[in-house]
């Protein structure tokens, strides 16, 4: 199977940032997707090879990323944690405000 990268280039500095064309195994769309390009240059790659290598900073960009993941969480948790028990209170006080109201309509009743 071959693989295609096309690169698209604005112009000629070289300054200029690539915009990815296309990507994919698929020559012909590689081709359909050159002629629709509307970049003045363009960086055509088939079948490219690439050097295989390890990351040496994977364990501890992994483990950096779970433990950021854990204080995440916790942070989630505390504020449902939070969330809950504002939201109970304020059951709470609703139920004692609306036994207030049912007793004071009562005593209002009684009055009349």
């Amino acid at each position: 199977m071959s693989l295609h990268i096309v690169l698209g280039l604005a112009d000629q500095k070289p300054t200029t940032e690539p915009v990815v064309v296309y990507v994919g195994r698929s020559g012909a769309m590689a081709r359909a997707a050159i002629d629709a390009a509307t970049t003045q240059r363009l960086l055509i790659f088939s079948n490219p090879m690439g050097l295989p290598k390890n990351n040496p900073k994977a364990v501890a960009n992994a483990a950096k990323a779970k433990a950021v993941a854990g204080v995440a969480a916790a942070a989630a948790a505390t504020k449902a944690k939070e969330e809950a028990d504002s939201t109970a209170a304020l059951v709470d006080e609703n139920k004692r405000l609306s036994a207030r109201v049912a007793e004071l309509e009562a005593s209002a009743a009684k009055k009349k």
